[in-house]
């Protein structure tokens, strides 16, 4: 069984749902309402609507985000946030699914380098530094497209 349908079993209490076949590993998976957003090791974001969790529906894609370290991943505000130990943190639109796009990258800075797991709330993004050494926020209050 394919790592994403377990995450999805866990998000619909063990309501048998149809496989979503991936290439490579994945380390976050985000639902947000009847969307499902995920994140590759091979820098893929992918976004399904699950309204219908027996058959989830692929609405959007997007490459180039993150490579194999990636670490975190959080949805808000029509913008999706992915963590990656190594290259930083990316910024994609995901207002319109079909044509999600990178707005903004940040590389790892001070008590944050490397990158961890993060938590969008209002304006800001808590991350987590992926050595331990404690938690940064970013303002993301003025991201432009």
């Amino acid at each position: 069984m394919p790592w994403i349908e377990v995450m999805l079993l866990a998000v619909y209490g063990g309501m048998q749902l149809q496989s979503v076949v991936v290439s490579g590993s994945v380390p976050c998976v985000k639902a947000v309402g009847d969307l499902m957003y995920y994140v590759t090791d091979t820098g893929i974001l992918y976004i399904y609507n699950i309204a219908d969790p027996t058959g989830p529906v692929m609405v959007g894609q997007i490459t180039g985000v993150g490579g194999v370290d990636i670490s975190g991943l959080d949805v808000g505000m029509g913008y999706a946030y992915v963590t990656d130990k190594t290259l930083g943190l990316y910024i994609v639109n995901v207002t319109d699914p079909a044509s999600a796009t990178i707005v903004g990258t940040l590389a790892g800075a001070n008590a944050c380098d490397p990158m961890g797991v993060l938590y969008a709330q209002n304006s800001l993004l808590y991350v987590t530094s992926g050595t331990g050494a404690g938690v940064c926020s970013i303002d993301i209050g003025n991201i432009t497209t």
